[in-house]
């Protein structure tokens, strides 16, 4: 980090005969701002910044700094109001020197002890936050931080998002094979094809999200879904695939997938898709034409958490037979054409959470004998029209 003091103080302090550990741990409570303060207190905590630990604090009050802070520390642009309210974390003196003084990351170049960072979770998550915000304000030079960083400390990096950003092909295949470690990729909301896809293997990303990458190249996919047999969550909502995607893939620990908002989702496909992967826990077709005949295919017994949500073309009959052999903690049923009919069918045993606002067919006649098993249950369940 660019040091911006401008004098310290060389007379005995309080607390500066305070243990050199003391003084590290002191730091590691304090943000960027006033760590920046302490410098001036005297040399001893001059030194104490400088040192191992001090250094550790420096990493673990960024790491832990609101998003927006951090991006507004790689000068990405922000409203002026966050500007504002972040001015000190950046500019903490009020001469003119101080204030042109350009704040520079900490590249670390080894990992830090046990005691102070276990499986160095705050190095990792320091990592992947800032090469985040680094990103969204300037791919090029997030690029140049990235290989600055020693491979071992890059090791320390298992979840990278990047949401929202420019990420572009070349740019993901590049970082795959600098963060070999990652377990949790997100590339929401870009433009990416995934022609990088193809080249992961022997991969350990267990959870993927491509939510809403509309240009997403489907046989590149395939080929990436047979390559991450580790993977245990994946997210294609808004995605133009149709279920194909997933034949002749295995993927043993798969337990949560959200094809929400799929438009192209053939029911038939969905068939094969959750006769291989019976043992998901978490399924999300909302807003899809599903007519609830492939969910019956899962392992109704293993399956938490299903969200069927505006679905309008299920068959009900079916899903009354679904709901009357799942257990499940969660269920969203608003906006289809249900009567309550289908709810009288519900185990309630271990039911947390139920959503069914929004359905017009409902009749007042089921809904009120649902309330009064669900309160003989002992669970207090909100009637959707209160």
């Amino acid at each position: 980090m660019t040091s911006m003091v401008n004098s310290t103080s060389t007379s005995a302090s309080p607390c500066s005969s305070l243990h050199s550990n003391l003084k590290e741990k002191i730091l590691t409570f304090l943000d960027p701002y006033d760590q920046a303060r302490m410098q001036r207190v005297s040399t001893a905590w001059l030194d104490t910044y400088h040192s191992k630990g001090g250094f550790f604090a420096q990493i673990n009050s960024i790491a832990n700094l609101p998003e927006s802070a951090i991006d507004y520390l790689a000068e990405y642009s922000v409203s002026r109001k966050k500007r504002g309210a972040l001015y000190k974390a950046t500019h903490p003196f009020t001469n003119v020197a101080a204030k042109k003084a350009k704040f520079s990351f900490p590249i670390p170049t080894s990992k830090f002890n046990e005691i102070l960072d276990p499986q160095s979770e705050t190095l990792g998550r320091y990592l992947s936050r800032v090469f985040r915000a680094k990103y969204r304000s300037n791919p090029k030079k997030a690029m140049q931080f990235l290989n600055q960083v020693p491979p071992h400390v890059r090791a320390c990096v298992k979840a990278l998002d990047l949401t929202n950003s420019s990420v572009t092909d070349q740019d993901v295949d590049h970082i795959l094979h600098l963060y070999h470690n990652l377990t949790s990729l997100n590339l929401s909301n870009t433009n990416v094809t995934g022609s990088w896809l193809a080249k992961v293997s022997n991969s350990k990303l267990q959870k993927i999200s491509l939510s809403n990458c509309q240009n997403l190249d489907l046989q590149s996919l395939s080929i990436l879904l047979s390559n991450v047999e580790m993977l245990k969550e994946l997210d294609l909502s808004y995605t133009g695939i149709t279920g194909r995607e997933f034949q002749g893939i295995n993927l043993p620990n798969i337990q949560s997938i959200n094809l929400s908002h799929c438009e192209y989702l053939q029911e038939y496909h969905l068939i094969d898709l959750f006769t291989q992967f019976g043992e998901l826990r978490e399924v999300d077709l909302s807003f899809t034409f599903t007519t609830g005949e492939a969910v019956r295919k899962l392992n109704l017994k293993q399956l938490e958490r299903l969200s069927l949500r505006g679905c309008q073309d299920l068959k009900l009959l079916q899903l009354e037979q679904l709901l009357s052999e799942a257990f499940l903690r969660a269920l969203d049923l608003s906006g289809t054409k249900i009567s309550g009919k289908e709810l009288l069918a519900l185990n309630l045993e271990i039911l947390e959470q139920l959503d069914f606002y929004n359905c017009p067919n409902l009749e007042r006649e089921h809904v009120e004998s649902f309330f009064e098993l669900a309160k003989t249950a002992g669970k207090d369940l909100i009637h959707p029209e209160r």
